[in-house]
């Protein structure tokens, strides 16, 4: 057991629930396979439960990261520009590999996405050309003993009263039987080349479940081929989507068009409470574009397809730095900043501030962040330096504010901390629970992500000037809620291993009982994927599995993972940072119950600019995530890096990002995707602001990192910050904070 430090008194107010737990029958989280089992790391020392009160504004002292004449790399050796680099896979550098996948223009209609996904779209109208129905016994009326063509589990094609078919007298009734259990129905089907192909059948969903934001129980619409290997998953329903009656549910299925495939659905059930998913009245239809022989009207020739929806852009305001009631000190400023249910906050090197997210007004600060950690006591190192590195989260929800930064000069002394304040209400301008986690050895780069059952923390660590590795931290997030002690529990990765990103979840709608944190970092052209089991119980317990690799598309890191990236008027180039993912690593889950991550990084795309955003999107199977798609955004000759990337919950992806280039002062811009866009492309791109100078002398930090979050409230509204430059100059970085949202989600 970790030791708890209680040195001062606990303010214990009545915090909210956690993630809700099922009453009966709770499923238990499947085994992680043959990955190899891990120890928690040594307990950390920690000083906790403190109440703070959000203070005014600080008097400015001394910064330990004032200019110095060169870029000074925050957190290093005197003698080196810039913060410690990692290659992902070792020591050695990555080689140049051309990116066959990047996105040249924003809407450039040669670019061949690697696969087309199959879209949850309207059937399209009907046309006078040859219309086939390509399935056989598409309503089940042949009954339980003729099924064929489809191929179903015992007892689906059903003809009782207890669930009523859509039409006639037989349907398909997968699961309803309180048990665990899985159903499958499949029917092969060769679609016509030239063909474009649309799948319709009719849904019904009734459940004893009554919880609203666990999918216990599932269905799942797949398109597989003749060797059942999956090509797409068109959809997941879940208890969650329980409702009186049929609906009917269409898919574009034209991608598959000269291939035979299976048209496969498969029920999942748990240990209890019955799910019944029923499905009848099954159509394939194919048209081939051949008329036919009556006479038909003159064809209307196909309308041009519609663009995506452009967003809209509602706040767009200066935050904290040049201009923004807050005078820069150290360089790069770390934007990052959180939306929660009233207010935006952001938090800069090396000060916050709180806005009305209605007008944008600031409401309180800029506060220096160790001002936050001054009940741990005048001498402490949370709350006597204040060195930055910040990440604010809004943990949705318990409706608290989650906000940290480490605690690292003169570490080697008097030690290395993680410095965590929760909140106690909703309200960021009000009191706090502080935490002080010490850590082994310099934890730089922190990133948090909120889970079900913890807040997750990633570092890349240092001894000296010697990279160490990950380490992958849990932090008892109900202890911290509820303003008790509480202790975190930590995995130490290998030197091989860094810059790993712990997911976050967006959205109301809490991932599976029982399922993992995952964390990400890139190595050779592939993601790696470990995954963390916390048990607060018996931290003996507690497991940390993987690397798992997902390959993806080749890429090389832009500017080798250091500075190239140009600038308008002068020589000097900025830092891309490209050695690591960006943060944040978006987890999803969605109201039809299927799970996705965004992530990005910055890449060489080969061809055009120095920089483009890699992203990808990752779909996750029974805990098991992999490639649904990815693309590169690099549409002309200016860089794009240091993204930021969410969806909202009708799947609408944006990313943010700075942009620069030869002829162009660092500016902040953002572009979108709507679901039934060709997969691996953004749309065309949007300025929050122009940038009004470069950086110059010799500075090149930039970033170090942004932020993009999503609106708790709407779950449609994207909220970013990150720098630019008012005029060109040192140590004289604004930032700015923006909100849009897509018509599309409402």
């Amino acid at each position: 057991m970790k030791k708890v430090f209680a040195s001062f008194m606990v303010t214990t107010l009545c915090a909210a629930a956690l993630l809700p737990a099922r009453v009966s029958g709770k499923k238990s989280s499947p085994q992680e396979g043959a990955q190899q089992q891990q120890q928690p790391g040594a307990p950390a020392q920690v000083q906790s439960g403190v109440e703070v009160q959000f203070g005014e504004r600080a008097v400015s002292g001394h910064v330990k990261h004032m200019a110095r004449g060169k870029d000074k790399g925050k957190h290093l050796v005197p003698d080196k520009e810039y913060e410690p680099r990692f290659d992902p896979n070792g020591l050695t550098r990555l080689g140049y590999v051309t990116d066959p996948v990047v996105q040249t223009t924003a809407s450039d209609s040669s670019l061949q996405p690697l696969m087309a996904p199959a879209s949850d779209a309207a059937p399209a109208a009907p046309s006078p050309n040859a219309v086939t129905q390509l399935l056989g016994n598409p309503g089940f009326e042949n009954g339980s003993a003729s099924p064929a063509p489809w191929v179903p589990t015992a007892g689906v094609i059903d003809n009782s009263a207890s669930e009523a078919p859509h039409g006639g007298a037989w349907k398909a009734w997968m699961n309803g039987y309180g048990t665990t259990h899985t159903d499958t129905l499949y029917q092969q089907v060769a679609i016509p080349s030239g063909a474009t192909a649309t799948l319709t059948f009719w849904l019904h969903i009734d459940s004893a479940e009554t919880t609203t934001t666990t999918a216990f129980d599932t269905l799942t619409v797949q398109v597989r081929n003749s060797s059942n290997v999956v090509l797409s998953t068109l959809a997941t329903y879940s208890n969650l989507n329980k409702a009186a009656g049929y609906t009917q549910k269409s898919f574009n299925l034209s991608s598959f068009q000269g291939q035979t495939i299976r048209v496969f659905l498969t029920g999942a059930e748990d240990s209890s409470l019955q799910t019944s998913f029923v499905v009848d009245d099954f159509a394939l239809n194919a048209d081939t574009g051949t008329p036919t022989p009556t006479p038909t009207p003159t064809p209307t020739p196909n309308p041009t397809p519609t663009p995506t929806p452009a967003p809209s852009a509602l706040l767009n305001f200066d935050g904290l730095g040049n201009g923004g009631g807050y005078t820069p000190n150290a360089a790069p400023p770390d934007t990052n900043g959180a939306i929660g249910a009233t207010q935006y906050v952001q938090w800069v090197n090396e000060a916050f501030a709180v806005y009305d997210k209605q007008t944008g007004a600031r409401l309180a600060g800029p506060t220096n962040g160790n001002q936050l950690f001054q009940a741990l006591g005048a001498t402490h190192q949370c709350a006597v330096t204040n060195d930055g590195d910040p990440v604010v989260q809004y943990d949705k929800a318990n409706n608290r504010w989650v906000l940290t930064q480490f605690a690292v000069t003169n570490g080697t002394t008097k030690g290395f901390y993680e410095c965590i304040a929760v909140s106690q209400t909703s309200d960021a301008t009000g009191a706090y629970n502080v935490y002080a986690f010490k850590e082994p050895n310099f934890n730089d780069y922190p990133k948090v992500g909120v889970w079900a059952d913890a807040y997750y923390a990633t570092y890349n660590m240092f001894s000296g000037n010697t990279f160490t590795g990950a380490r992958l931290c849990a932090y008892d997030r109900a202890k911290m809620v509820a303003g008790q002690a509480a202790t975190e529990q930590c995995f130490q990765l290998s030197s091989a291993f860094g810059g790993v990103l712990p997911a976050d979840i967006d959205g109301s709608i809490a991932p599976p009982a029982g399922a993992p944190e995952y964390f990400v970092n890139f190595g050779s052209n592939s993601l790696n994927v470990w995954k963390m089991h916390v048990d607060w119980t018996t931290p003996a317990s507690s497991t940390l599995t993987g690397p798992s690799t997902i390959s993806v598309a080749a890429f090389s890191q832009a500017c080798a993972g250091g500075t190239c990236i140009p600038q308008g008027g002068t020589t000097q180039k900025l830092d891309s940072l490209a050695d690591r993912l960006m943060y944040r690593l978006a987890y999803r889950r969605f109201a039809d119950g299927h799970e996705a991550m965004v992530l990005n990084h910055s890449v060489n795309p080969g061809t055009g600019p120095l920089s483009g955003v890699r992203w990808y999107e990752l779909r996750i199977t029974s805990n098991t995530p992999s490639l649904f798609q990815q693309g590169t955004y690099a549409i002309d000759s200016n860089s794009r890096w240091m993204g930021s990337i969410a969806m909202d919950k009708v799947g609408n992806i944006a990313v943010g990002y700075s942009v620069s280039g030869a002829s162009l002062s660092p500016g902040i811009r953002f572009a979108t995707r709507a679901p039934g866009d060709a997969a691996g492309t953004l749309g065309a791109e949007s300025s929050i602001i122009a940038g009004g100078g470069s950086q110059t002398a010799t500075l090149s930090r930039w970033g170090d990192y942004s932020a993009l979050t999503v609106d708790p409230v709407d779950d449609c509204t994207f909220w970013y910050t990150t720098e630019y430059l008012k005029a060109s100059g040192t140590f004289n970085w604004s930032t700015r904070i923006a909100s849009f949202k897509l018509p599309t989600c409402q």
